[in-house]
């Protein structure tokens, strides 16, 4: 599986050898980048902007709302964004996400990936009830998307929950999802 390490004089190498090192014209060396206007996700994307800009690239923030925010990239109206995932717990939800006919609307391939082999894997790993063979398929999918990096996984966030006894109802989900604080209830020892 291939690794990215950080490496900003590779990366300043890597952009000059697709054209856009510092002579590039500017207009081709400006991104805009969406997100929502939450505090940390508005933060992120200026260490973002600060990062690409050692590297000679421009990123013009754009904080929106979460409904237009997330409806813009639904659509596919973006140059750059960032979303977390959450309440993934199933392999299969590559297929929505990568294979290539889930483009919006239909799914979540936002980008336009297509790759004929990672089709064949994702139809193959859905198609089957073997679960070794299913394991099998699933970790070639991870290890040709790793390689192609349709898109880049920065960090995985973990929660980590503090609680009262008296907290009943609550169970913390392995995928972070707090969806059971909805029916907990706290009483009173």
């Amino acid at each position: 599986m291939t690794r990215y390490p950080y490496d900003p004089a590779r990366a300043a190498a890597l952009l000059a050898e697709a054209g856009l090192g510092p002579t590039a014209a500017v207009e081709l060396r400006r991104f805009s980048y969406k997100t929502s206007t939450v505090e940390l996700r508005r933060r992120i994307a200026e260490v973002f902007q600060h990062d690409l800009g050692g590297l000679g690239l421009g990123l013009d923030l754009r904080s929106y709302e979460w409904a237009t925010f997330y409806d813009d990239v639904r659509r596919g109206n973006f140059e750059l964004y960032s979303l977390a995932w959450v309440g993934v717990t199933d392999p299969d939800s590559y297929y929505r996400i990568f294979h290539s006919t889930m483009q919006p609307p239909l799914g979540a391939n936002r980008g336009a990936y297509a790759n004929a082999e990672l089709d064949a894997l994702l139809a193959a790993a859905r198609g089957t009830d073997d679960r070794e063979q299913r394991r099998r398929l699933y970790a070639d999918v991870q290890r040709l998307v790793a390689d192609d990096l349709p898109v880049i996984p920065l960090w995985w966030q973990q929660n980590v929950v503090v609680k009262q006894r008296a907290l009943r109802g609550f169970e913390p989900a392995p995928d972070g999802d707090l969806r059971s604080l909805a029916h907990a209830t706290f009483e009173r020892e």
